[in-house]
């Protein structure tokens, strides 16, 4: 269980990251829901976490309708290399970044 809650968090704050900054009040937010954000996510990799990225994605998607956001799987290493060529936003792994992935100077967070 405090795994499945570590991985929530990391997704959760990486989708903020990658969505911007989000004031409680602006023009274009009516009750929680920001209608002026827009764009497109893709998280790719690890199919044993592609479930949990899917629950946040439809969390995220209440407040900010407009963007887009694909959710694919792959594997880990898939994730990994995705977002090291930027094929994705986000690259899902649900292990360490393995010797040769380590020089990708990816952003990460490993939770255990």
């Amino acid at each position: 269980m405090k795994k499945i809650v570590s991985w929530l968090l990391i997704f959760a704050f990486g989708a903020i990251l990658f969505a911007g900054c989000t004031p409680t009040e602006k023009e274009g937010t009516s009750g929680g829901v920001d209608t002026e954000l827009s764009g497109k996510i893709v998280i790719a990799g690890s199919t044993s976490v592609q479930p949990l990225s899917e629950e946040l994605v439809a969390g995220f998607l209440e407040r900010y309708p407009n963007v887009t956001v694909e959710v694919q799987g792959g594997g880990s290493s898939v994730g990994i290399k995705s977002a090291y060529e930027k094929i994705c936003d986000i690259g899902a792994a649900s292990r360490a970044l393995k010797e040769e992935e380590k020089g990708y100077e990816l952003n990460n967070c490993f939770i255990s």
